[in-house]
């Protein structure tokens, strides 16, 4: 049986953020020995990420509505994963499902509010399960542009 290949969406976030690092190196903003700190932890250790979408629908409102809601009801279908033989529990990692916190004409922006004792796992629950389900299910969900720091 040959190897299920994975669709671009799937595999687009690592190569979004591969890239931005790649590009603060050769512009020398960052050093490739320096180690990256993201996400930015508060002084009790919580972190939180915006995720920005880029989204092609005619009624932003609406969508956004529409994700939040889906995003509640996936996380509550999905609290608990086997990930490589190991069960991670959605809420280890986050304070509550993403929500969708502002947009503009041609984006949506997530916040994931994550927990202080969260280690790495929280970077698989994103962009191995949740956007990879969420642009399943939103086909007005484009791209994934970028995951930032939220603004302090």
């Amino acid at each position: 049986m040959a190897a299920k290949e994975l669709p671009l969406a799937a595999t687009f976030p690592f190569r979004t953020i591969l890239f931005q690092h790649s590009r603060l190196i050769a512009s020398g903003t960052i050093s490739p020995l320096m180690p990256v700190k993201f996400p930015k932890r508060r002084a009790d250790g919580a972190f939180c990420v915006e995720i920005t979408l880029l989204v092609n629908t005619h009624d932003l409102e609406g969508l956004a509505a529409r994700i939040t809601s889906w995003m509640d009801q996936w996380t509550q279908g999905n609290r608990y994963w086997n990930c490589f033989g190991v069960v991670l529990d959605f809420f280890d990692d986050f304070v509550r499902p993403p929500i969708c916190v502002k947009h503009t004409s041609e984006s949506l922006i997530l916040r994931v509010e994550g927990r202080p004792d969260s280690k790495k796992s929280w970077r698989d629950w994103i962009v191995l399960r949740l956007l990879k389900d969420l642009q399943e299910e939103f086909h007005e969900i484009t791209a994934v542009e970028s995951f930032a720091n939220c603004p302090d």
